[in-house]
């Protein structure tokens, strides 16, 4: 039956005619929630691991959320050019603040 029917991963069709579910909030959430589920990873990246800025980084943030859409292929997903382009800016603003902690903290520093 068309109203059981899926769109997207989440939106009935029947909330759409109901008006319960508005397009522009589903969205402006599913674009947020790209870019906020990313941020940790843009941000511990640099922290534990031995990428600096650059080259390495930015690699990073364009083939890892490459990798995660490619797999979602193999699940049965869709592929989603906007899911890269929020997961790559989510990466970027974590690395951001995790460079802003490293020169704010004195390199020789030790934690503890």
């Amino acid at each position: 039956e068309i109203l059981r029917c899926l769109v997207g991963s989440e939106m009935c069709i029947r909330d759409r005619l109901n008006g319960e579910l508005s397009i522009g909030s589903w969205v402006r959430t599913m674009l947020i929630g790209n870019v906020l589920m990313f941020v940790p990873m843009g941000l511990l990246l640099p922290l534990i691991t031995r990428i600096g800025c650059g080259r390495r980084m930015l690699a990073a943030a364009v083939l890892i959320p490459v990798g995660c859409e490619t797999l979602q292929l193999l699940f049965g997903r869709s592929f989603d050019v906007d899911d890269l382009i929020c997961n790559f800016i989510g990466i970027v603003i974590g690395a951001a603040v995790a460079f802003a902690i490293r020169k704010v903290q004195p390199a020789g520093k030790e934690r503890g």
